[in-house]
């Protein structure tokens, strides 16, 4: 873990919305390394392995859910 992200720029970095990755967020399909409140920073890193896992997932049952 080099240093931890905010929403934005895991967004940025993935080159989605910011909307997109509060989606996730929300599904729990991402989780955040560290919250306290509403702040949530994210290890760019393990967001993609859940966005890999994911994928791979989708791929052997065929299909996707829409998010």
């Amino acid at each position: 873990m080099d240093r931890l992200l905010t929403q934005s720029e895991v967004a940025d970095a993935l080159k989605v919305s910011y909307a997109t990755v509060g989606r996730w967020k929300k599904a729990g399909i991402i989780v955040p390394a560290i919250q306290i409140g509403k702040i949530a920073r994210f290890d760019l890193d393990e967001v993609k392995d859940a966005l890999e896992a994911r994928h791979n997932q989708e791929d052997e049952t065929g299909g996707a859910d829409g998010d």
